[in-house]
């Protein structure tokens, strides 16, 4: 027992004295946050959470399935609305333009319209003044045969007509009415063919004197041919 114990102690001293002869091993050093070495007897236990967070940021995180599919979705949804606005831009862009064109066109019908009526109104006001004339022309007509015949009856009632149209045409009896009134019965009374011949001068050359007084009693002229 003893000289296991003296066995012992020897090799402990041998090792002691080889450990010396050994050169010293350096501390451990670490960085601190402010940029100072530390010796390895204050270094603490090495982080890896900038490790973590550098390799996070330099690889993004991948979507789950599940928020791919979301946004697939998100993605289609949008282009079916902006499918679904152009489509009722287009829309209210064609009905505005037919729109535009059938007001055009009802604008361009309503000014033929209004053109055609405007004419057909010069149209019927020509033909009536023609009418009128026409008129005329026959009533002095048988003023003056009637004067020639020496046909007071028929003189006389071309004067009612004379009457009876500034009548029909609203001619009142006023003072002012029965100036105009009376201008158209001199009118018919002093009428002149081509010639110039009036209904006195047609009664004279015709030798009927009740038609001669007719005539002056209604305004005839007696220096009249």
């Amino acid at each position: 027992m003893a000289n296991r114990h003296h066995r012992a102690a020897a090799l402990i001293q041998d090792a002691t004295r080889d450990s010396r002869l050994l050169p010293p091993i350096p501390a451990l050093q670490r960085v601190t946050s402010s940029g100072h070495q530390a010796d390895g007897k204050d270094a603490a236990p090495p982080d890896n959470t900038f490790k973590l967070q550098e390799s996070r940021s330099s690889h993004p995180t991948e979507l789950s399935c599940e928020a791919k599919a979301a946004l697939t979705l998100q993605c289609a949804f949008r282009r079916i609305l902006a499918r679904r606005e152009k489509k009722r831009r287009l829309k209210e862009q064609q009905e505005y333009n037919e729109l535009m064109d059938r007001l055009q066109r009802e604008a361009f019908v309503a000014l033929v319209k209004r053109e055609q009526e405007e004419a057909e109104r010069e149209r019927k006001k020509e033909e009536e003044e023609k009418r009128k004339q026409r008129e005329e022309q026959q009533r002095r007509k048988r003023m003056l045969e009637a004067a020639f015949e020496g046909d007071v009856e028929e003189m006389k009632a071309v004067l009612k007509e004379v009457a009876d149209l500034d009548t029909k045409n609203g001619v009142g009896t006023d003072e002012n009415g029965k100036v105009v009134r009376l201008q158209h019965h001199l009118n018919m009374v002093d009428c002149t063919d081509a010639n110039g011949n009036t209904p006195l001068s047609e009664a004279s050359g015709g030798g009927h004197p009740e038609a001669i007084r007719m005539l002056i009693e209604n305004g005839g002229n007696p220096n009249s041919r």
